[in-house]
């Protein structure tokens, strides 16, 4: 089990982490930083309540701003928390060996205090897949992309030979507006 927290008030964390932390074979408890408090656990076997006494010391609720992932026939929990638009907590419960480099990049991304980007739901994609940004489709019926649409415009294609080469605007017509915005764009820069 891995927990990271941005914590205010690190002593009294702490003192109110120990009764629990004393109930594990493995505890460690360190800062990672001035005010995140990284806590690592483990046992032989699953300890009754446990998890969620700890989820209630740390203050990870559900709510609309807390996640949780759970699967309960591999005895998996994560539960992800932010405040202002920032990542403040989480917690990866589990015995896979891959939610360490996950934990890992949630920690770096704790540290950082960067705004969330994209759908909080990529907090459960595996580490390294977080970032991936998806191309915004402009014509639906032939699922063309804006990069696609812009190289042809930028090497000097005609919205009409947009509609031979991709096949944008040669079913419905509804990405027309969008093509000829883009194309008015390419051709006078900024």
């Amino acid at each position: 089990m891995t927990a990271a927290l941005h914590c205010d008030d690190l002593p009294a964390m702490q003192a109110r982490l120990a009764p629990l932390l004393c109930q594990c074979s493995y505890a460690a408890i360190a800062l990672h930083g001035p005010d995140i408090l990284l806590l690592r656990a483990a046992h032989a076997t699953a300890l009754d309540d446990w998890l969620q006494q700890l989820l209630d010391v740390l203050g990870l609720q559900p709510g609309p701003d807390v996640l949780e992932y759970r699967d309960d026939r591999r005895g998996v929990v994560k539960r992800v928390a932010w405040a202002d638009g920032r990542l403040s907590g989480f917690v990866f419960s589990s015995s896979s060996t891959t939610d360490g480099p996950a934990a890992d990049s949630l920690l770096q991304q704790l540290q950082a205090r960067e705004q969330w980007q994209g759908s909080r739901l990529t907090v459960f994609a595996p580490a390294g897949q977080r970032t991936v940004v998806r191309e915004k489709i402009v014509c639906q019926c032939k699922q063309v992309g804006e990069n696609a649409i812009r190289q042809c415009l930028e090497r000097g294609d005609s919205v009409e030979q947009l509609k031979g080469t991709l096949g944008c605007g040669s079913v419905c017509g509804s990405c027309m507006p969008e093509i000829k915005r883009m194309a008015a764009s390419v051709a006078q820069p900024a």
